[in-house]
């Protein structure tokens, strides 16, 4: 038999941002690496890790860099 654990607060909690925002980073870079190549997915990861450059793009620009590339 396990013991019972509670997890008041799961790690995507706004009481645990500090601990779950490296967490999603590190997410996000695993699975653009899993999908794209190259310069476009150094395009994604330098837009979208930089908070600045992400905020003033228009919406349909971010997607357009995700558009899978044959």
């Amino acid at each position: 038999m396990l013991d019972e654990v509670v997890v008041e607060y799961p790690i995507g909690h706004k009481r645990r941002r500090e601990e779950g925002i490296p967490k999603l980073i590190e997410k996000f870079k695993i699975n653009v690496d899993r999908i794209f190549e190259g310069a476009q997915k150094e395009q994604i990861l330098k837009t979208g890790l930089d908070y600045e450059s992400l905020a003033s793009m228009k919406v349909n620009e971010f997607v357009d860099l995700m558009a899978k590339v044959s």
